[in-house]
């Protein structure tokens, strides 16, 4: 099966599912990916960063490995018009598209490909620019009992505009010190670390507003239907289907014209 964010000029990977869970979760689980490479040599690059899927379906996971990410500094992206065509590079998902443009990012703190696609979507966030907002949703599917905990301090920390730094520690807790995080305890710490006092994070935690966020992160889940993440949804519309595309500046574009698109 091909699959998207093939951004290495004249390299293609064809990956093989495999059946597991995430990896690595606090309780140690690896996942098994096996891929079949063919490979040209490509342009010095300084930086590989490899974007990979973990699909949930039928009540497993499936990890998909997938092509590298070439890590590039940002440039001017120029939308070739007639490029882009619906089913092909993009699904409809919704009717009607949002007032403002918005790239909707669904992630799980503990799916290892959603770490690697963070330098990806920091890109794409500097291209885009201040006009078009980026939403991180968190997932409950991953992570057992812990996923929704997670969903909740995600919601707190965008309360307390720590969003970034509680985000970098729970991915390097998880899968650069597997560590598990474990329950309020485990949270709190994280906020610790992000110079929030314990006091100030446990009201954020139990807020209102806080439980409204992360109950809109759930909804926006079932929503869209989403079942394997890292996946973006363009102006609540628009999905971009990730086999379509074959470099970091495609992706880029591709994503820049939906957030123009309303049709």
């Amino acid at each position: 099966m091909k699959k998207g964010f093939s951004l290495l000029s004249g390299v293609l990977f064809i990956s093989l599912l495999a059946s597991c869970s995430e990896a690595p979760t606090p309780d140690k689980q690896q996942a098994k990916v096996v891929v079949a490479e063919t490979q040209t040599t490509p342009e010095p690059v300084t930086e590989t960063i490899v974007a990979e899927k973990t699909v949930v379906a039928s009540n497993k996971v499936e990890v998909v490995s997938e092509a590298p990410v070439v890590k590039k500094e940002t440039k001017q992206i120029i939308i070739t018009p007639g490029k882009f065509v619906e089913n092909t590079h993009y699904e409809v998902v919704k009717q009607t598209a949002t007032a403002t443009p918005e790239v909707m990012e669904f992630f799980s703190f503990y799916c290892p490909h959603c770490l690697k696609f963070e330098p990806l979507m920091e890109q794409l966030e500097k291209s885009l620019g201040e006009d078009v907002k980026i939403k991180k949703n968190h997932v409950n599917f991953l992570g057992k009992d812990m996923g929704p905990q997670l969903t909740q301090a995600l919601a707190a920390a965008e309360l307390l505009e720590v969003e970034k730094k509680v985000s970098s520690l729970i991915f390097d807790q998880i899968h650069t010190q597997r560590k598990a995080i474990n329950g309020e305890a485990g949270i709190l710490a994280i906020f610790e670390k992000a110079g929030i006092s314990n006091p100030e994070a446990k009201g954020a935690l139990a807020s209102f507003p806080a439980s409204g966020i992360a109950s809109q992160m759930k909804r926006n889940t079932e929503t869209f239907n989403i079942r394997g993440v890292p996946a973006l949804i363009v102006n609540g519309k628009y999905q971009v289907i990730t086999n379509s595309v074959k470099s970091t500046d495609e992706f880029i574009e591709l994503v820049t014209f939906l957030t123009k698109k309303k049709d």
